[in-house]
C-alpha cells in the first residue's frame, strides 16, 4: 500500500484558482509533472483507485479493488451516448414526420400518364392498327360518340375493354366492321330481310343481331351465340377498320355515366386503361341518340329490341312486319284511354244491382201468396220461366256439379310451351344491352341511366 501512495499523483490546481493565490499581476507558474499525469488527472479517484491494485496479489486488496458503480456506468450518461434531450433525436423526429406527410400527400398525386393522344389524320390507321395488335385499348370517334375498341379476336383485350368499363361479360359489346361484306363471315345466316335493311341504313346508326357463325373465334362475353354488327357513317374511321379488322367497340365512358363526346371526357373517365386516345374533334353534333338494334336471329321479319338514331316508322318502310320488343315503342298502336278506378268501381256497382234485377225477373211471382201450410205429401215443384225448357235447366244445373262427377269433363293440364319468339327477343336485348343502354337524361329520384353503345 506504501507503493500506491507514492505513485499517486498530487492534484492539479486549475488555473483559475492559481491566478487568484499568486495575485492579478503573477502568471502561472508551470507545474511540474509527470508526462502521464494529464491522462491520470482527467480521471477520477475512484478510476485511480481502481487502477491501482493492478499490482497487488490476488485476494489480498480491500473490497474496493472491483469497480464501483459511481464510475462512468453508474452515475451519468456515458459520454458516448447521446440522451434524449439532444437535438439529434428532434432532427430524427422531424424527418420521420415529413417522410409521413409525403406519404400522405403521394394518394393525391395524379397518376402518371401511360398513354398516347393523336390526332385523327393520314397517320391515325397505323398507329391503332399498332395499339390493337399489341393487345391495347383504344378510344376513337364514332358517327354516335366515342367509342372504347379493341382487336375482337383477342378474348384478353376484350375482358380489358370491359373491365375499362366496370361492365360484367354479360353485356357484350357489338362488333363494328369497315365494309358490310365482312357480314358473311361472322355470321351463319343473314336472312333476306337483314340484307334489305342493311342495303338501306349501312354504313350507318344501325346494329342488326344475327346468328354467330359456328367457328368464330371470338370471346366477346356472354353472347347466346349471337352477334352484334355495325358498318359506321364514318369515313376514316371505316378506313381504320380497313387495317385492324373487325374491331369490339363499346361506347368510351364508365357505365351509367354520360358517353364521351370529346376526347378530354373520354380520357377523365378511362385514363390509363387505355393506351392510346385518337382525338377526331367534338362529336356532339351528332346527338347523343344510339344505334337502332334489329334482331334476326330467331325472327326473320326483325324485332326491333332499341329504339335508336333510327325510328319504328323508317325500319317498317323496308320491314313493314318488324315489331318492337316493347309495346310502348311502337307507335302504330291504338292507345287504350285509362278508366278512372271511381268509374271503374261505379260500373262494378251497377253490374251488380243489374244482376240482382235480372234474378228477379227469371222467377216471376204471378200469383197471390199462399199463407196456408202446404201439404207434406204435396212435392215441391220449382217455378220456372214461363217457356223454358226443363233439359235446359238440368243441363245448367250440371255446370255446378262437382268436379269430381264422372259426368263432368275435367279439360286435360296442358302441355309446358316452347320459348317463343318474344321470349327470345327479350333475352337477347338483355344481352346485347338493349334495355340498359339509354341516353335519357334521368329525372328526380330517377335511377342514373347508362350510355349508348356506339
Amino acid at each position: 500500500m506504501g507503493q500506491v501512495s507514492e505513485s499517486h499523483p498530487e492534484p492539479v490546481v486549475p488555473a483559475e484558482e492559481a491566478t487568484i493565490a499568486d495575485g492579478p499581476a503573477a502568471a502561472p507558474e508551470p507545474v511540474d509533472v509527470d508526462p502521464a499525469a494529464p491522462e491520470t488527472a482527467v480521471e477520477d479517484e475512484s478510476t485511480a483507485e481502481a487502477a491501482a491494485p493492478v499490482d497487488q496479489p490476488s485476494g489480498d486488496g480491500p473490497s474496493g479493488d472491483e469497480p464501483s458503480g459511481d464510475g462512468p456506468s453508474g452515475d451519468g450518461p456515458s459520454g458516448d451516448e447521446p440522451s434524449g434531450d439532444e437535438p439529434g433525436t428532434d432532427e430524427s423526429g422531424s424527418d420521420e414526420s415529413d417522410e409521413s406527410e409525403e406519404a400522405d400527400g403521394e394518394d393525391t398525386v395524379p397518376e402518371e400518364p401511360t398513354w398516347t393522344r393523336i390526332a385523327l389524320d393520314g397517320d391515325a390507321a397505323e398507329a391503332v392498327l399498332n395499339a390493337v395488335e399489341d393487345g391495347g385499348v383504344v378510344v376513337l370517334p364514332t358517327d354516335t360518340v366515342y367509342g372504347i375498341g379493341v382487336d375482337a379476336y383477342n378474348a384478353t383485350a376484350v375482358n380489358d375493354l370491359l373491365a375499362a368499363k366496370g361492365r360484367g361479360r354479360d353485356v357484350p359489346p357489338p362488333v363494328l366492321i369497315g365494309d358490310g361484306a365482312m357480314l358473311k363471315a361472322l355470321a351463319q345466316d343473314v336472312p333476306d330481310t337483314a340484307e334489305q335493311l342493311i342495303a338501306q341504313h349501312w354504313p350507318g346508326p344501325l346494329t342488326v343481331i344475327v346468328k354467330a357463325a359456328p367457328k368464330l373465334k371470338m370471346d366477346l362475353g356472354e353472347t347466346g351465340e349471337t352477334i352484334g354488327v355495325r358498318v359506321p357513317a364514318h369515313d376514316q374511321v371505316r378506313e381504320i377498320l380497313r387495317h385492324t379488322g373487325p374491331m369490339a367497340v363499346s361506347s368510351a365512358n364508365k357505365t351509367g355515366e354520360p358517353a364521351a363526346t370529346t376526347i378530354d371526357d373520354a380520357i377523365e373517365q378511362l385514363g390509363n386503361a387505355v393506351a392510346l386516345y385518337v382525338d377526331g374533334g367534338d362529336v356532339s353534333e351528332n346527338g347523343f341518340e344510339p344505334s337502332t338494334m334489329v334482331d334476326f336471329s330467331k325472327r326473320a321479319e326483325g324485332i326491333i329490341l332499341r329504339v335508336g338514331a333510327i325510328d319504328v316508322r323508317t325500319i317498317r318502310e323496308t320491314l313493314p312486319e318488324a315489331s318492337t320488343l316493347r309495346p310502348e315503342d311502337d307507335p302504330d298502336l291504338p292507345e287504350e284511354p285509362e278508366e278512372p278506378a271511381e268509374s271503374a268501381d261505379a260500373e262494378e256497382s251497377d253490374s251488380a244491382a243489374e244482376g240482382d234485377q235480372t234474378a228477379d225477373l227469371e222467377t216471376p211471382n204471378t200469383e197471390t201468396p199462399n199463407t196456408e201450410t202446404p201439404d207434406p205429401e204435396t212435392p215441391d215443384i220449382e217455378v220456372g220461366t214461363p217457356g223454358e225448357d226443363p233439359a235446359a235447366g238440368q243441363a245448367d244445373g250440371a255446370t255446378e256439379a262437382d268436379p269430381g262427377d264422372p259426368e263432368v269433363p275435367v279439360p286435360a293440364e296442358s302441355s309446358e310451351p316452347e320459348e317463343s319468339v318474344e321470349d327470345h327477343a327479350v333475352i337477347a336485348a338483355q344481352i346485347h344491352g338493349a334495355n340498359e343502354d339509354t341516353v335519357e337524361d334521368p329525372g328526380p329520384g330517377d335511377e342514373p341511366t347508362k350510355a349508348p353503345d356506339a
